[in-house]
């Protein structure tokens, strides 16, 4: 895998959302992040149209992360959520470790 240390932040919290694992060679840990907007809305009963013209985004953006099938997510559109939300972008993204492959010992 390729030296995520010399790529723009964007492109690394691509590669982090999108599963995508950080070298465990150079013992990093493994890490994902784990999106929680379906749980946030489903316990506040916002439907994902009321919170796409809260945030101004379009439903399909709204729609693609609270079905976890966004590989991206912009800044913008985080603080955005968040806003609109009155919560912190750690309350509905958290980082979170990627169990070890059955192939990979346990440290």
């Amino acid at each position: 895998m390729a030296d995520i240390g010399t790529r723009p932040l964007d492109k690394i919290i691509t590669l982090v959302y999108n599963g995508a694992n950080i070298d465990s060679s150079k013992g990093e840990k493994r890490m994902a992040i784990k999106n929680n907007l379906s749980r946030l809305l489903g316990e506040r009963r916002i439907k994902q149209a009321d919170l796409a013209k809260a945030a101004n985004l379009s439903f399909q953006t709204v729609h693609d992360l609270y079905h976890d099938k966004s590989v991206a997510i912009q800044f913008e559109t985080m603080s955005k959520i968040s806003l609109a939300l009155g919560v912190q972008i750690s309350d509905w993204l958290l980082v979170v470790p990627d169990p070890p492959k059955e192939d990979e010992p346990v440290a």
